[in-house]
């Protein structure tokens, strides 16, 4: 049974957990420990892994929008 629901697969090296939601600055410095993500560059604030499922959500439409 097909419901309607696409899957789609980011590239494994998407840094989905390293780039900012807000301004999109990757944070390469992050460490696996930091469970808060704060942005030196604009200063936005979040949980790293909501901040993470937000840039896969951003990553999945802009895929179907160019596709």
């Amino acid at each position: 049974m097909q419901v309607g629901i696409e899957l789609l697969q980011a590239d494994r090296f998407y840094l989905s957990s390293k780039r900012c939601n807000a301004c999109g600055y990757v944070h390469k410095e992050l460490k696996l420990s930091d469970r808060i993500y704060i942005c030196p560059c604009c200063g936005h604030r979040k949980d790293r892994d909501a901040n993470a499922a937000d840039n896969l959500r951003d990553y999945g439409k802009l895929l179907l929008t160019t596709a």
